[in-house]
């Protein structure tokens, strides 16, 4: 066996286990190898007469096998010699394809585009994957050879058979654990949805052998049945048509006064949907989708955008073979024995999966009751407990899981198997594929103009019937609101008073969307708005907005459905930085699409800073020496070097963090590579969601570590050094920390020459 090098190796557990922490991204990474290699060939040909080939005539091939537990990526492009092997993947972070770029730079034109360019992608199938055997054949020669590891102490080559050029990888994946399924990448639906999310900017065609789908066709097209609806957003006056209505020549433009309507199309059933029956049913889509269009005088508005999506839960249930063979037979069934089935219940709906409704993929549909629903699933039968050949002794079982976090327009694929099974014990696996119902129904045939009216839009909105009513906790929203300074307790650190809305749809409905508009006599605080991507000074709250966590937080009463906003210290500071007059439009529609407009004048009487904010410093690891944020420190070596600034950050608030956030802005660190990472551009330490994990590994704190903590003191310096992998480039990692008197930025500034 050959041995990684010592520095190697250290990268290399790096990058599994701290680094690489989105394990789906190992098949873009070697679909992105596949694809440079077979560029490299085409490239070739273009330099030498004597390869005759053609772009059609490269691809690359993705294919598994359950049983023997493999993945394995094939192309048809330049190949690897015994050298080539040792040099690319005996070595990490060598980049091949780097320097080839290199080398063809004035050659390369536009037709090659060499994807990778760090040489460390490869090694991310560790993450899935307990070993990894590469076998290739570099074009023109007869020898194929083989490297093999299990990417921990080193790797063996070997000679191989292959018939022609190419390479294929074949990951042999490691086995589940009680955290990780990695049979989710055994599947047809997994890897094409990897493949649609992660690849689809490869040039070549990605292939794989799928079964055909039993699933009736959709229509692109809306059905004649279709109800569409024309209501003027400020009048309520509202047009009723079906879709059949619309498609016929005569009825296509249609005239209207101008001014806002919103344009709303819907399935037939769906009315019914609504208001509460079919909670659950089979075969039972339904669909719904709205846009809101402007009709100015003289001016013709096509509608072309307006789509249904679906609006309940699709659920299958698949039972594997081997379990439905260890199961009795339906026709045996008594009621001491009961027969195989699944049972999935939303709340008080339920739907029973038998051995029909399995095989067949009977598609069910749940109405999607909340925001966020969960499915319970509950398996029952009488399980043959013999071995073998022995006459079967059935024994009735029970068994049950729960599905989190179910909405509508998702479709939940529920697969159960045997995981084991021996005498007197059974356990089974579930495995749940989380698709978005990407089918839609187009309704786009509609042509709207205005007729002689008013030319100008009135500014006022007027509110639906029955929209939802928006209030302030204990003042009346007419008198508008006044933050004054007096209203922040110096002593505390904290404001006595704050800015809290009540949100209260009608009894049959939700809040569906909530945003706040803002308009100012303080241009200071639009422009801020504008920095931070609220165009138009739009910001949408509901649902929770998790950028304004810090400053704003939004509470919905789970049996009234009454909605509460409360601006939260940091918020009421960050108000008061800006003197003026400022007026706030709340727009909420509900579920019933409803809408209502209501004002709120906010005035800031003084302006200004209550307080100085959160201290940010970066010191060594001995907090002996300290580092200036104004200045860009040199990185230079792949292990930890006392020639490089060790990176530790320590925090102080006098009231205590509410907000803190990392913002990167690197040449090298670019969004894909941070996503192949499991990071982002920005994320919030507070609030970190998916990225909780990667952060963690990289030495920030999150979560309880950081809410409401007076002194924050971590260390990154061990994450540094993988910048030396990326190449040459600047690198900036902006700290953000907000409390109740204020907020302050820092900005570690690094660079490798």
């Amino acid at each position: 066996m050959r041995k990684f090098k010592t520095e190697s190796k250290k990268l290399l557990d790096l990058m599994i286990n701290s680094i690489y922490t989105n394990r789906e991204i190992f098949l873009r990474e070697l679909i992105s190898n596949a694809s440079d290699a077979v560029d490299k060939l085409y490239f070739k040909s273009l330099t030498d007469s004597s390869i005759q080939l053609t772009k059609d005539q490269l691809g690359i091939d993705v294919a598994f096998d359950k049983d023997a537990r493999t993945i394995t990526v094939s192309d048809n492009g330049i190949g690897m010699t015994q050298e080539d092997l040792d040099r690319n993947l005996g070595t990490i972070a060598h980049s091949d394809s780097m320097a080839f770029k290199q080398e063809n730079a004035e050659q390369q034109g536009d037709d090659v585009d060499i994807i990778g360019q760090f040489g460390v992608g490869f090694y991310s199938a560790f993450m899935v994957a307990k070993s990894v055997r590469v076998v290739s054949k570099a074009y023109g020669s007869d020898q194929a050879w083989a490297w093999e590891s299990d990417g921990i102490e080193g790797y063996t080559i070997e000679e191989a058979q292959r018939e022609g050029n190419g390479t294929d990888i074949i990951l042999t994946l490691k086995d589940n654990t009680d955290e990780e399924n990695f049979d989710q990448f055994l599947s047809e639906y997994g890897l094409k949805d990897l493949i649609k999310r992660y690849s689809n900017y490869v040039r070549y065609p990605v292939r794989m052998e799928v079964s055909k789908s039993r699933q009736k066709p959709k229509p692109e097209d809306a059905g004649d049945d279709y109800k569409v609806t024309i209501r003027n957003v400020k009048t309520s006056e509202t047009l009723n048509y079906t879709y059949g209505d619309l498609k016929k020549a005569e009825n296509q433009k249609i005239p209207l006064a101008p001014g806002s309507y919103a344009i709303a199309a819907e399935s037939p059933d769906y009315a019914a949907y609504m208001a509460g029956a079919n909670y659950a049913a089979w075969e039972s889509p339904v669909f719904a989708g709205s846009v809101t269009k402007t009709i100015v005088k003289k001016t013709e508005t096509t509608v072309n955008d307006l789509v249904c999506s679906l609006a309940n839960i699709k659920t299958t249930v698949i039972l594997s073979a081997d379990l439905q063979s260890m199961f009795l037979p339906d026709a045996q069934a008594t009621e001491a024995l009961p027969a195989l089935k699944v049972t999935l219940s939303v709340g008080e709906n339920k739907l029973v999966f038998n051995r029909a409704e399995s095989n067949n993929e009977a598609r069910g549909y749940f109405k999607a009751v909340e925001a966020s629903n969960t499915i319970k699933v509950e398996l029952e039968g009488s399980y043959n407990k013999s071995p073998g050949d022995a006459a079967p002794v059935y024994v009735p079982v029970k068994w049950t899981r729960e599905i989190t976090d179910c909405k509508a327009g998702q479709w939940r694929k529920i697969s159960i198997k045997i995981l084991n099974a021996t005498q007197g014990n059974i356990q089974f696996q579930m495995t749940v594929e989380n698709w978005v119902y990407d089918q839609k129904i187009d309704v786009d045939v509609m042509q709207l103009f205005a007729f002689a009216g008013e030319e100008t839009i009135p500014d006022e909105d007027l509110s639906d019937p029955n929209s939802p009513v928006v209030t302030l906790d204990g003042r009346d929203i007419a008198q508008g609101y006044t933050i004054s300074k007096s209203m922040f307790d110096e002593e505390l650190g904290k404001w006595s008073e704050n800015l809290k809305a009540v949100i209260t749809p009608q009894a049959d409905a939700s809040v569906r969307t909530a945003k706040l508009v803002f308009s100012s006599d303080n241009a200071e605080l639009l422009a801020a708005l504008d920095g931070a991507g609220y165009v138009n000074g739009t910001i949408p709250v509901w649902p929770q907005n998790d950028d304004l966590l810090a400053y704003l937080v939004m509470k919905e009463a789970a049996s009234t459905h009454i909605l509460a906003g409360t601006v939260k210290d940091a918020g009421m500071s960050g108000l008061f930085g800006y003197k003026g007059t400022h007026k706030v439009k709340f727009v909420v529609t509900d579920t019933k699409g409803r809408t209502s407009y209501t004002n709120l004048t906010v005035k800031v009487t003084e302006g200004g800073s209550v307080g100085t904010g959160p201290e940010v410093k970066w010191t060594n690891k001995a907090g002996t020496v300290s580092y200036d944020f104004g200045t860009r420190y040199k990185i230079t070596k792949l292990s930890d070097s006392e020639a490089d600034p060790e990176v530790k950050i320590t925090v102080t608030s006098q009231t205590g963090i509410v907000g803190f956030s990392v913002d990167i802005n690197s040449t090298t660190l670019t969004p894909e590579e941070l996503q192949g990472l499991g990071l982002s551009t920005h994320m919030d330490l507070v609030n970190p969601g998916s990225f909780e994990g990667p952060l963690t590994n990289l030495g920030f704190p999150t979560g309880s570590a950081v809410a409401g903590k007076k002194s924050l003191t971590f260390d990154i310096s061990s994450f540094m050094p993988m910048l030396t992998v990326l190449g040459p480039g600047n690198s900036d990692f902006k700290l953000t920390v907000i409390d109740a008197s204020g907020s302050g930025s820092k900005t570690i500034q690094l660079y490798v020459p």
